[in-house]
This record gives structure tokens, C-alpha cells and sequence, in this order.
């Protein structure tokens, strides 16, 4: 939802939006925290439920296997509480913050470091875990990503199955029929062409318009079986033909046919696409004429901004780095480096299995950030745990309060420019189609759902 996403991504941490409005109503959102886009990992877990002393002994167990040399898919059935993923030899799949597991434990997977063959135990809201990454998500685009989704949707068994289940469907339910002495003509023309490639056969008009196969109400002759053919194996030669050919022109035919079919089976389903038709199309005009920034009169904006320009500005905040790792040896590593005149920028690349987020705030009421203020600049903080990994605060500098540029205000500008925008909008449809309400009716219709 593009007003949403801009307007959060334009806040700092902790900041407060001024109120906005979505297709969904009026908002105010305060941003809690900001993570660099972090690509989905493949991952696998033993998993122990609980979190009393117990469940942390079989934990401990299952790491102290491992580390004595126990191979991963044997300690996951030995130790693994996790019926679903015991069978998989612990996989869970793709986890990312677009998945749907609670946020604690996509952090905890998020920080790991992807080249270690384990983790150590690791609590979540879950219970015990420890984790292994099997792969991390290297895709260039989000079509790549889906491409590669789809892909190994159809690899999968289930994706045969389902699809299998509705031709059969299809065919059971609204009829089909085969004119197999069309379909013999037709074969052993075919492969009496012997070795010629089906791009380039020159098909008999004495056979095109025989119906070769019926299903509901459409009928197709063996024209459209050759055209199929000749899309599908264009670089075959004609002798190699089999019958599995036929097969998949059926499940063709099948694709082609069944929306048409569940249409004359279930009316409804037509009203009930149309009326999806309908709001996608309410949706976009909406979208085009009151809530997309690219349709909107920026000189408006600008003129707003220039007027009240005492209304936007930034408070005075600090400039911090937030340092996370899993040791507390990793992160004085890291305090050495930048004491001895290290710039935190190339902690990265210096320390390995350290992470490095920094930002400016503009509020600090929840913890951990509401220390920063207590700081003084060029200093670290006292350690603390964050996420499930050990932390430290090094602030940078306080940044003074100044100006937004019009570009940082922007979307403030957009969202008290809206109730305007949209009330010019409906001036102009009033205008242009002069609608009259017939109260009569509307009382009466009123009345009558009562």
C-alpha cells in the first residue's frame, strides 16, 4: 500500500507520522525500529518446546551432540520436538520479516552468521532452538524471487496433485468426449511425416475441421490439436509423436475452459468476480485522483511548504551506531577498533560476525533508545541485551535541530494536502455528472432493509 509505505519510510526511529489516510481509513503510525532489507534464509532447527530448565537441559544435550561430532539429521530426530519439520530433517523453510513467524524469531535468525554450521541454543517466544542456515536468498529482483517460488512450486508433488484434481474435475463433472477415429486419422498422418520437424509440416485441410475432442461446450477439431502441436513442440520431428501429447492438449483444453465452465456451473461466481472487477476499478480511480503522490499538483505542495514552513521541522537528536553480536569478546573488538581512531562506518568490514545499524531518532521513549540521551557524544554505552544478542550503543554526535528540506517533508505535506484533494475531487465529479439523490427512493429503499 503505497501511502503506508511511504509515509513509514520517510519517519525516523521513533518518530511519530502525523495523521494520513489509506483506502483503509485515517492513521497515525510511530516507527519503532528500522532494519536495513535483510534477503530470506533457508533454515533448519531442532526445537524444544517450553522454557523452564528442562527444556533448556534437552537443548543443551542436542548442542553438546552436535558439537561431539552427531550428524544434524540424527540430532533433529533425537532431540526435535518439532513434528512438522522432524520429517524434513529440521527445515522450516524461508524465513524472512515478509513471513509469517513472530518477529523475535525472525530476529534471532536474521543475526545469525549464515557460515557457522549451527547456532548455539537460542530462545524465541517458542521456546528453545538451534538453528542452522541452509541457504540465504541471493535473488536480483522480486520477479526473480517469485519466478523461483513458482518454480519450485511446481516441482513440488502437491502442485500435481491439486492441479491434476481439477482437470479431472473439469472433466468429470461437465462432460467430455474423444472422437478417436479423428485422433487415428489424424496420429498416423502425423507420423507418416516421418522425420520432418512439426514446425514445418503443412497441415491437410481434409482434416481440419474434424472435432477431435469435446469438453462442456467447446468443442476442438484436429486444427486446433496441431496448432497446439506446433506451439508446444515446434522442434520435434513428427515420428517421435506419443501419446502423452494428447494427454497434455487435454489438460490444455482443460485450462482454456474453466473459468467458462465454473461460470455455467455457479452463476454467482460471475456477480461475485464482477463486483471484485468493480472495486478493483473504485480502487484505482481512487488511487489515481486522491491518494497517489505521482498524480498530485507538487507546486501545491511546494506552496504549502514555503508558507508554513515554521511547521516542519526536525528536533534536535542523536546520530548513533548500534552494534549487535552474539559475544560480548565480538563487541569489545569492536569498541577497540573505533576508540583507537577506527571509524564505525568500517566496523563491517573489520569485525566479523558484528552487526551495524545507525540512524538519528527524534523520540527515545522506548528501551533501549531512550538511553542515548543520557549519553555523552563520542562515547559508548554500558552493555545490554537486544534481540536475543548483546549490544552496544556508540553516539556519534547530537544532530541540532534544523529545517526538513521539502523532500524530507514531503509526505507530511501529501497527507494534510489530502482532505483538500479529495474534496476538489468530488466538486469535480459533482460538476461533471450533476448527480441528483431521489430521496423518495432512497427512503423507501432505506425503509425496506430496515
Amino acid at each position: 500500500m503505497k501511502p503506508f509505505e511511504d509515509t513509514i519510510y520517510d519517519l525516523e526511529v521513533g518518530e511519530i507520522s502525523e495523521p494520513f489516510r489509506t483506502q483503509f481509513g485515517y492513521h497515525i503510525a510511530l516507527l519503532q525500529d528500522k532494519r536495513e532489507r535483510t534477503p530470506a534464509r533457508l533454515t533448519s532447527h531442532i526445537y524444544v518446546r517450553g522454557s523452564d530448565s528442562t527444556s533448556y537441559a534437552k537443548i543443551s544435550d542436542a548442542y553438546s551432540a552436535l558439537e561431539s561430532g552427531t550428524a544434524w539429521g540424527k540430532a533433529v530426530s533425537q532431540y526435535s520436538e518439532d513434528g512438522a519439520s522432524i520429517r524434513n530433517n529440521g527445515r522450516i523453510g524461508w524465513v524472512s520479516y515478509q513471513s509469517n513467524f513472530a518477529m523475535e524469531f525472525v530476529d534471532a535468525i536474521v543475526n545469525l552468521d549464515p557460515e557457522e554450521d549451527y547456532s548455539e541454543p537460542v530462545t524465541t517466544n517458542y521456546g528453545y532452538h538451534i538453528f542452522k542456515v541452509d541457504s540465504v536468498e541471493s535473488y536480483a529482483t522480486e520477479d526473480d524471487r517469485n519466478k523461483a517460488l513458482m518454480e519450485d512450486l511446481k516441482d513440488s508433488p502437491y502442485y500435481e496433485e491439486n492441479n491434476q484434481f481439477v482437470l479431472n474435475y473439469l472433466s468429470e463433472n461437465f462432460g467430455s468426449e474423444l472422437n478417436n477415429t479423428s485422433l487415428q486419422k489424424y496420429e498416423a498422418w502425423l507420423i507418416g511425416q516421418d522425420t520432418t520437424m512439426i514446425k514445418d509440416l503443412s497441415f491437410p485441410t481434409s482434416l481440419a475441421d474434424e472435432s477431435i475432442y469435446t469438453l462442456g461446450s467447446n468443442t476442438y477439431t484436429t486444427a486446433d490439436f496441431h496448432t497446439y502441436l506446433k506451439n508446444r513442440y515446434d522442434q520435434r520431428i513428427a515420428r517421435t509423436y506419443a501419446e502423452d501429447w494428447f494427454n497434455n492438449f487435454k489438460d490444455f483444453a482443460a485450462d482454456n475452459s474453466i473459468i467458462e465452465l465454473t461460470l455455467e456451473r455457479y452463476p454467482a461466481f460471475e456477480e461475485q468476480s464482477q463486483n471484485y472487477l468493480n472495486g478493483l476499478v473504485v480502487y484505482n480511480i481512487n488511487e489515481d485522483n486522491i491518494w497517489s503522490a505521482a498524480t498530485v499538483d507538487s507546486s501545491r505542495l511546494q506552496n504549502m511548504y514555503e508558507d508554513n514552513i515554521q511547521n516542519y521541522q526536525y528536533e534536535e537528536r542523536p546520530f548513533y551506531y548500534l552494534l549487535t553480536a552474539r559475544h560480548d569478546s565480538t563487541l569489545e573488538k569492536a569498541k577497540s577498533f573505533v576508540l583507537n581512531g577506527g571509524s564505525p562506518d568500517s566496523l563491517r568490514n573489520q569485525i566479523l560476525n558484528l552487526g551495524v545499524s545507525s540512524d538519528s531518532t527524534s523520540e527515545y521513549s522506548e528501551p533501549p533508545f531512550d538511553r542515548l540521551m543520557n549519553m555523552d557524544t563520542k562515547s559508548f554505552s554500558e552493555n545490554f541485551e537486544y534481540n536475543n544478542r548483546k549490544a552496544v550503543f556508540w553516539l556519534q554526535e547530537i544532530l541540532p535541530a534544523r529545517t526538513m528540506s521539502f523532500k524530507e517533508a514531503f509526505n507530511r505535506l501529501l497527507s494534510e494536502f489530502q482532505p483538500q484533494r479529495e474534496k476538489e475531487w468530488l466538486e469535480e465529479l459533482r460538476s461533471t455528472y450533476n448527480v441528483n439523490a431521489n430521496m423518495k427512493n432512497l427512503r423507501e429503499a432505506y425503509q425496506k432493509d430496515s
